[in-house]
This record gives structure tokens, sequence and C-alpha cells, in this order.
């Protein structure tokens, strides 16, 4: 198999990290109805999900749900995972769609 052939394995990954979210849409509707309450939660939200995504892609080089479909990110030289400055520039993107 292509080891660039990760399509279906990342969407199983991303199903993975997803679910590992799903107690903060419970959490959701703990702090009351405030606007306050509302967006603090999305910044804690927004704050655990970047750390999450950045820290364990920095760290490791996968998430929890690419170690379970086995894939693994690596830097340009495909020896060494990202660095967490390389890490944080790939979601960025996610991170500012959440914003």
């Amino acid at each position: 198999m292509d080891k660039y052939d990760t399509f279906l394995k990342r969407i199983g990954a991303a199903v993975i990290d997803g679910i590992i979210f799903i107690p903060f849409s419970f959490l959701e509707s703990v702090p009351g109805n405030s606007i306050l309450a509302f967006f603090s939660f999305q910044l804690f939200h927004l704050a655990v999900w970047s750390l999450y995504t950045v820290g364990l892609h920095a760290r490791f080089g996968q998430t929890l749900g690419k170690y379970v479909f086995e894939v693994k990110l690596y830097d340009v030289n495909e020896k060494s995972t990202l660095s967490a400055k390389k890490a944080f520039l790939r979601e960025s993107i996610w991170i500012a769609r959440r914003c």
C-alpha cells in the first residue's frame, strides 16, 4: 500500500478525535445561559482542542485518532516529526476557523 494513501484512515482518525471531545458538548450546557459563560466555554474548548492537536502532533506526530489508524505526520525530510511551530502553523487554519 502506498504510504500516502491515508484518506480513509484520516477520516477514521478525525471521527475518533471527535468522539474524544464529545464530553465537551455536554459541558457546554452546564455554565448557564449568560453570554459570558458561553464565550468562556468556547475559549476554553478552543484552547483544549488546540493544545490537543498541536501538542500531540509536535510531541508524537499523531493524535490519538491517528495513533489508532497508524497515521503519523512527518516533517518535509520524512525522518522527524513536526516541530511545535510547524504543528501550530499546520493547525492554525482550523484554530482560526473555530474562532
